[in-house]
């Protein structure tokens, strides 16, 4: 049986015959978020999404293989009507192609369920094919020897990051062959040289994984061997680094040949484009070349990387080089504007700008604390200051997005936040939410959580769900604030506003709740929408007002989990990680349910800081039950359904 989920729940699958149930019949089938449709996980790449030939057919790839269910969308605006065609394959990968007629700036959009994928919109330059004649430079080959390192010995794994990237927002782990955790330090050498440090345990192949924000960095994860490094093969070195993507003319491309796990050999590199392009190659001895190159006029370069006069992955690289610009000014990256009045009128947000920079060149977008996303404009005031106009419709944190040539000007985002007039009243940010109902429920069952505000200065709380039903608000005041009940009697999305203060939303707010069951309004017309709201006064709490520093279910609400087996499994050994390195400590409770019994042994490692392993071993196929607590809470997600196979 084939179905498409829309939503995450329990779903039920009625199979009849002769209108009875057939045995087993209904068959309970659990959605996890992890299976619904995500766009954050489709993933564009190829040439064709960063420049275009004219009167050529160009063309790049959409992987959407990890991203769920869905309907992917495609448009693409610019100075001529350009259509673009599509072809699927049966593994997730799609191929889309373009023939632009007029050269310019385009525009391609990329769509997973209506929303935009990671670097949609995309811009694309189409530019004629070169006629002028190429110039060729070519590296003195780099010999590279990487040594072998043994079990003890201090490992070192070098990496560049681009200009300006918080190491806060860096993360790394290594995993040795048997997939356990290793100790490792990510070391900051200078504003883009960065290094990875671990003392290995055992002799075979390890994988160090870095992540910025949370998503792995092109390459990760990086093979590392440990002992005897076999063959020198081709197939084993690869290249990456913003240098192999686009340039400007007149400034370094940089890029890194990572060429330790093929042994031995000689790296060579080959620049050909409109202008000769010094080259200058860094030995790191450690396996890794880094490479600058200097391009002195714009177009289409070819970058050819060989490992013993043979290509290596994805050789010869083009990248698209830029007329130059000249440099950008410094900002402070935390560059914010306080707004106090919120009257409808459009309001002026000054950013900082170049004066070489034309606004007119450059894209804004606005998001709102309710996360809609609308465009503004960028333009000089009457004083010449370069500013963001847009029209405010709600209180809170908005961020300015300000794009130059499809690339963030420095200090965007820009963070502004928009007020009411008024006295000084408690701040929203301050104030916290959680508990179950505020993430999934079952009509007929009354949903709950908390709003805390515990810490926060005297104000007004509000409290308003929108959803297919009407439902009915308790609030009862407790210990940390107020305790939030209702009942929805409908299936479907709600949605839930929590705001505080000058009606600025918490953080969170809005939250988008999916309701599963029977409809017990079935009399409703479905495409009625409901609302409620209730207000909660908070008094002004006293300077001697105590803090709980006992682990609550907040704390549980901020561990999280990761790993295959939580969803899918094996009739043996599987395994997970649990982070809580941002919580208390606390009791980590672990529950693993099977079809006709409990499984046959659970083991927690505690690896470091915070994280555990957990390896749970089954002897039977079927539909397993994992409740993970944090102290007397379920973590997010909890309890999770595990299929064995």
């Amino acid at each position: 049986i084939t179905f498409l989920p829309k939503e995450v729940g329990l779903h039920h699958i009625n199979v009849l015959k002769d209108n009875h149930h057939i045995k087993n019949s209904p068959f309970p089938v659990f959605v996890s978020k992890a299976k619904t449709a995500d766009p954050s996980k489709v993933y564009v790449y190829g040439k064709g999404i960063h420049y275009g030939l004219l009167n050529n057919t160009n063309s790049f790839f959409i992987d959407a293989k990890n991203a769920g269910s869905g309907n992917l969308g495609l448009s693409i605006e610019g100075p001529s009507k350009t259509t673009l065609k599509c072809e699927s394959t049966d593994d997730g990968i799609f191929h889309a192609f373009y023939r632009p007629t007029v050269p310019g700036e385009y525009k391609i959009n990329v769509e997973y369920v209506g929303q935009h994928v990671p670097g949609s919109p995309f811009k694309v330059y189409v530019i004629q094919p070169e006629m002028q004649a190429r110039c060729s430079e070519e590296m003195v080959p780099t010999k590279i020897s990487p040594l072998e390192m043994k079990v003890g010995d201090d490992c070192d794994f070098g990496l560049n990051m681009p200009p300006r990237t918080a190491a806060s927002e860096l993360s790394c782990i290594v995993v040795n062959p048997h997939g356990d955790l290793c100790n490792a330090d990510l070391v900051q050498i200078d504003d883009k040289k960065y290094m990875v440090r671990f003392v290995p345990k055992e002799n075979g192949l390890h994988a160090i994984e870095i992540k910025h924000a949370n998503q792995h960095i092109p390459g990760s994860p990086f093979p590392f061997t440990v002992g005897p490094i076999r063959g020198a093969a081709g197939d084993k070195v690869h290249a990456s680094g913003p240098g192999l993507v686009r340039g400007e003319a007149g400034k370094p491309g940089e890029f890194t040949i990572f060429a330790r796990e093929a042994g031995s050999g000689d790296i060579g590199v080959t620049i050909e484009g409109p202008s000769k392009a010094d080259i200058v190659p860094i030995n790191r001895k450690d396996g890794s070349v880094d490479v600058e190159y200097f391009p002195t006029k714009p177009g289409l370069y070819d970058i050819i990387v060989k490992f013993n006069d043979k290509h290596i992955a994805d050789s010869p690289f083009t990248v698209y080089v830029a007329e130059p610009q000249l440099e950008d000014d410094k900002a402070d990256n935390n560059y914010h504007t306080n707004i106090t009045t919120l009257d409808g009128k459009p309001i002026d947000v000054t950013i900082p700008l170049p004066d070489h920079v034309s606004p007119a060149s450059l894209e804004a977008t606005v998001v709102a604390p309710s996360h809609e996303t609308y465009p503004a404009k960028v333009k000089r005031n009457k004083d010449g200051v370069p500013v963001v106009n847009f029209s405010p419709k709600e209180t809170g944190d908005h961020f300015i997005h300000v794009l130059d040539d499809g690339q963030p000007i420095v200090g965007s985002p820009f963070r502004v936040v928009v007020r009411e007039k008024g006295a000084d009243v408690g701040d929203a940010s301050q104030v916290r939410a959680y508990g179950k109902g505020l993430e999934s429920g079952i009509t007929g069952i009354t949903s709950d959580f908390v709003v805390d505000t515990g810490d926060v200065a005297a104000g007004t709380a509000s409290v308003n769900i929108n959803g297919p039903s009407k439902v009915s608000i308790e609030c009862d005041e407790v210990d940390e604030g107020y305790k939030i009940s209702y009942t929805p009697l409908k299936p479907g999305q709600y949605t839930v506003n929590i705001k505080y203060g000058n009606k600025d939303h918490i953080p969170g707010s809005p939250y988008v709740v999916n309701i599963t069951g029977e409809d017990l309004m079935k009399q409703q017309d479905s495409r009625e929408k409901a609302s409620a709201t209730v207000t909660m006064t908070t008094a002004k709490h006293s300077s001697s007002h105590a803090v709980d520093a006992t682990p609550s279910s907040a704390d549980a609400l901020n561990v999280f989990c990761e790993g295959e087996s939580l969803h899918d499994g094996v009739v043996g050994e599987n395994s997970f990680l649990v982070n809580a390195t941002k919580v208390k400590c606390d009791m980590l409770q672990i529950g693993v349910k099977g079809p006709s019994r409990p499984c046959e042994e659970i083991v927690v490692k505690h690896i470091k800081g915070g994280i555990y392993r957990v390896s749970y071993f089954v002897a039977e196929k079927g539909r397993y039950v994992l409740a993970i607590k944090w102290g007397d809470y379920h973590i997010p997600g909890s309890p999770f359904y595990a299929k064995v196979n």
